[in-house]
């Protein structure tokens, strides 16, 4: 089998194992469901609460992220994603028997933070290494999309097992100064836990399975056997280890400590956080919205679905798109934030039709879904040989987002609705223009400087690793 046939295998597989596991945008469509559970031993519990599930979630997340890859690195490839199985399993398990609010949000997000963690980090690596620096764009799209594909099914499994009637919220009295706010009858929330259940299954049977699908590379070119012999001849250091390669040396806190201090990192990390507040925002509100207006489980959530599948395909075809247009590279990342900016802002018309609403949740599907994509490649240009550690690093930057954005909203939307809170994301995402205008030049100034050194001492992007 050759490489390129393995690589197939592992991205196949891969795609499979991060859509169930990396299961964040899920619960955009379970928290209402969630919600009304929760509310029989919580009275109290109000929508705007369901913030601290996510917040638990990407805290894990940020911790883990950067351990996942000293456990890959030190344990292989096996342990780490048994890890990540364990993590999900635990988490999806433990919650379905938690009644109070504080302990489930506790449990369930930071165990399953910590498994996308986990998964986000390595899941990529494991699949690159089979495959060439031309074939990177479209493996990134892929590997990436994972993350909307899978709930675009599993929300719609979701939606049959816990609601197969299709039975509409009842107002009911919540919160500490008792106003409204809707719920789902018990003859719906009470199949939650069996869905938690089903869902630990299914992620520890394919956690299980996916380390056994990695096959290693074999040498297709007769250097690089050669190569690999030779390193199998190099004597053993001192201490007992093999002799490691430069590039694959884990990040010293020295050199992670240089790159954050520079003015492109700052820039790049606040393209991050101001420009994915929109999209997560929605993500992790589109539903509640929806079903506030609609009232209609089965067309929200088909909508939603159709959202986050079209979000795939913007993970896909975003990043090849994105390298194969030359100079206006940057662009296209400049005009998806304008884009935004403005959906964000005529967001509060859209969500009181169903035609209108179907668009917006298309819009910032496709958006968020094109950002995320654009993260590890715009990295790749802007850092060249250490792309794979800025991005290790950047990617928290989703998680002060996500924080952000949902403390604000909560803060905000009880009071004075969802206006203020898309009016501050579109100005955010309006800030994101002037950075990527100094990314841009950075950008040319790099490729600029690359083309007046010698081909021989130009960074190998593709063998970086952190």
């Amino acid at each position: 089998m050759t490489n390129f046939n393995k690589g197939l295998l592992a991205l196949v597989a891969g795609f499979i194992l991060a859509g169930v596991l990396a299961c964040f945008h899920l619960l955009g469509f379970l928290y209402p469901y969630i919600s009304s559970y929760l509310r029989e031993w919580n009275p109290e519990l109000e929508t705007h609460d369901l913030k601290l599930i996510t917040i638990y979630g990407y805290i894990g997340l940020i911790v883990f992220s950067p351990l996942s890859m000293i456990v890959y690195q030190r344990l292989g490839q096996k342990a780490a994603f048994w890890i990540a199985g364990a993590l999900s399993f635990s988490g999806w398990f433990l919650a379905s028997f938690i009644t109070r609010f504080w302990l489930f949000g506790l449990v369930f997000g930071l165990l399953v933070g910590a498994s996308n963690g986990f998964v986000i980090s390595f899941v990529g690596v494991a699949v690159w290494r089979y495959f060439g620096k031309e074939d990177k764009p479209w493996v990134v799209g892929v590997t990436f999309s994972s993350f909307s594909f899978g709930p675009f099914l599993l929300s719609l499994i979701a939606r049959t097992w816990i609601n197969p009637l299709n039975l509409g919220e009842s107002e009911s009295s919540v919160g500490s100064i008792h106003h409204t706010e809707k719920s789902f009858d018990r003859s719906v929330s009470c199949n939650v836990p069996s869905f938690l259940r089903f869902y630990t299954v299914l992620g520890g049977v394919l956690s299980f399975i996916y380390p056994f699908l990695l096959l290693e590379p074999s040498p297709e070119s007769e250097e690089e056997h050669l190569l690999q012999e030779n390193r199998k001849k190099e004597p053993i250091n001192p201490k007992g280890k093999e002799n490691i390669d430069e590039k694959e040396k884990p990040a010293s806190l020295l050199e992670i400590g240089n790159l954050i201090r520079t003015k492109r990192f700052m820039a790049f990390y606040g393209v991050i956080v101001f420009g994915t507040c929109f999209g997560y925002l929605m993500t992790f509100s589109f539903k509640i919205i929806g079903l506030k207006y609609f009232n209609e489980d089965r067309l929200v959530t088909q909508i939603g679905s159709i959202g986050i599948f079209l979000a795939g395909l913007s993970r896909i075809l975003t990043p090849i798109l994105g390298r194969n247009i030359g100079d206006v590279f940057m662009k296209i990342w400049k005009h998806i934030h304008g884009f935004q900016a403005v959906i964000a802002v005529l967001a509060v018309l859209m969500m009181r039709m169903v035609w209108s609403f179907t668009i917006l949740v298309f819009s910032f599907d496709i958006c968020l879904g094109g950002l995320i994509s654009l993260i590890p490649l715009v990295s790749e240009q802007l850092f060249r040989e250490k792309g794979l550690l800025a991005f290790s690093i950047s990617y928290t930057a989703v998680t002060i987002s996500n924080i952000f954005v949902l403390t604000m909203n909560s803060l905000l939307t009880p009071s004075f609705g969802y206006f203020p809170i898309f009016c501050l994301s579109a100005l955010l995402s309006g800030l994101c223009i002037p950075l990527i205008n100094y990314l841009e030049e950075e950008w040319k100034s790099v490729n600029k400087k690359n083309e007046e050194m010698p081909a021989s001492i130009v960074p190998e992007l593709s063998n970086s690793r952190v």
